[in-house]
């Protein structure tokens, strides 16, 4: 299976500040250097960067491969937002606690 680096293209909440110089990079893996692969130039610098693993063992392999999935990141700021609100409301109760001795 595939493994993507960077943002992936089709969701709405990628970044895209950078202009690119190198489009549609395909290497081997026998390369020393990304510049020894083979690319054209960009026809549009729209589109975030993106490096795909395919085919081999390297690509399973790597600490770095992994892919977190879109609807986890509203759940994790919903998570979040509901811990700063808790530990608020605990520092209120626990303050009026101690202004009434």
């Amino acid at each position: 299976s595939d493994t993507i680096y960077g943002s992936d293209p089709t969701e709405w909440w990628t970044l895209n500040s950078l202009d690119y110089v190198i489009d549609g990079v395909e290497c081997t893996g026998a390369e020393q250097s990304l510049q020894e692969c083979s690319f054209s130039l960009p026809s549009s610098c729209s589109t975030p960067a993106r490096v795909a693993c395919t085919g081999a063992e390297e690509c399973a392999g790597n600490y770095a491969n992994f892919y977190f999935p879109t609807f986890a990141i509203p759940i994790l700021v919903v998570l979040g937002v509901g811990v700063l609100i808790t530990a608020r409301v605990i520092w209120v109760v626990r303050k009026k606690r101690r202004n009434r001795r």
